[in-house]
């Protein structure tokens, strides 16, 4: 082992005397003696520090070069000099993290409103947060005009005191923090688009249910929607539930109950009845698992008689002032003005030019359209609504305000009001029904 130590020292002792000839300062890794403060800067006595734009990666150089090959270090590498711009790209780094960006931040559907009041409403957080918003198609997303900081060691009290909007942001349970991210500039544009053919829907409007218990069902909408699409909807169904015991064989084999209305001999004796004129349910939009009312509900064109049934048996009021979308009871004639609700003849006109009846259910039922731009067509009449605009003169052909007519004040997708002349004209009352259920009187049929 002294060998060793001993040839280890030896080659040293030669290193610091060929050194020491050519003037190099062998206490560069110790200028503590040196150090003198110029100008409040600080400066060391290494020959390599007196070039201010020489940094870290000069001195590592220096150091590798002079213990691997036992030779004044050379000037810096070619790569070594692409590393000496690092402070300047950290400097623009750091430049950019201070500039307000756009984050988006996954949370709790339909808590958009209330997430944002309350992070505007703080005081603390106006020196991270300029702006938050949230996009009417993209119910569950929250944006955030923000600039986080990252706040030293604190305790629990002080946290507690000034919290960071990203402390503010993991603690909310309503917030994923996970899925925040940085908006790219280029995409801005999207969170701010909003698309203008979104289908609002209206009390008494009759939906057709895509998802969860009732998926199939047709209900009645009980209250209109808010126009920021969020809020969820109350809708009315004839309700599938378990009123009476059922068995386990039953139970396994995933039937969903038959749709019942709501009596009393469907309850137990200890359950509170619903009103007498409440013998539908009522259901929530948040309740089917879906993100977003568009995805879970669609405007209706027909209603099973089953349920068509049920709905007239129940004898709440919407089912008289809300007309069903029947179709096997519209009145359509040869001749009719129309619109077809198809994706690509939605801006088309036309007329009925022929119809074939139905054999033995509404599915069979179709006619050919006469359209002004792209021809003739053959369609499903459910996909048909007259054309009619305020002011018309119509009469009732069919349903149950048959024989009814008057003029036309409002239109609301398939639904038309009118001011009802055949009764007493000193008490005028307005009556809703399909659009299909009636007949335009002061217009002239095409030849």
């Amino acid at each position: 082992m002294s060998q060793f130590i001993s040839l280890e020292a030896a080659v040293d002792h030669d290193l610091e005397s060929e050194l020491s000839e050519t003037g190099e300062d062998l206490t560069f890794l110790d200028d503590s003696e040196n150090l003198a403060l110029t100008n409040g800067n600080i400066t060391c006595s290494f020959p390599l520090s007196s070039n201010e734009n020489l940094g870290f990666p000069h001195f590592l150089d220096h150091v590798l070069q002079k213990y691997s090959t036992n030779q004044a270090p050379s000037e810096p590498s070619s790569q070594l000099q692409n590393l000496l711009c690092i402070p300047q790209i950290l400097l623009s780094l750091t430049r950019q993290l201070q500039d307000w960006g756009l984050y988006q931040v996954q949370c709790t559907p339909n808590s958009e409103f209330e997430l944002i009041e309350f992070l505007l409403s703080r005081n603390n957080l106006q020196t991270e947060l300029r702006s938050a918003f949230y996009n009417l198609n993209k119910v569950g997303t929250l944006y955030l005009e923000a600039q986080f900081r990252y706040p030293a060691q604190q305790t629990y009290e002080e946290t507690l005191r000034n919290p960071s909007l990203l402390k503010i942001l993991e603690v909310r349970s309503d917030v994923w923090i996970w899925t925040l991210r940085l908006v790219p500039q280029d995409n801005w544009w999207r969170c701010l688009y909003i698309e203008s053919a979104s289908h609002i829907f209206r009390q008494g409007e009759w939906v057709q249910i895509h998802c969860g218990l009732y998926a199939g069902d047709v209900g009645i909408v009980d209250q209109d929607q808010d126009e920021d699409l969020t809020a969820s909807l109350k809708v009315l169904v004839v309700p599938r539930m378990k009123f009476a015991p059922r068995s386990l064989k039953r139970e396994l084999s995933g039937s969903r109950p038959v749709p019942q209305l709501l009596y009393q001999e469907n309850f137990p004796p200890d359950e509170e009845l619903c009103p007498e004129d409440r013998k539908l349910l009522q259901i929530d939009t948040d309740d089917l698992n879906a993100f977003s009312v568009p995805s879970s509900l669609t405007p209706a064109s027909s209603v099973p008689s089953l349920l068509k049934d049920l709905f007239i048996l129940s004898a709440h009021p919407f089912i008289h002032e809300y007309p069903m979308p029947f179709a096997d009871s519209w009145y359509l004639t040869v001749g009719d003005q129309v619109h077809v609700k198809l994706p690509d003849m939605m801006q088309d006109k036309g007329y009925i030019h022929r119809l074939y009846s139905a054999d033995s259910s509404l599915e069979s039922w179709t006619c050919e359209v006469m359209m002004a731009r792209s021809g003739l067509h053959h369609v499903h009449v459910t996909s048909i609504r007259k054309i009619v605009e305020v002011g018309d003169s119509v009469q009732v052909m069919s349903g149950p305000c048959l024989g009814k007519a008057g003029m036309v004040i409002a239109q609301v997708d398939s639904s038309i009001q009118f001011i009802d002349l055949t009764g007493d004209v000193s008490m005028p009352q307005h009556v809703r029904v399909h659009v299909n259920c009636i007949q335009v009187v002061n217009t002239t049929e095409p030849s």
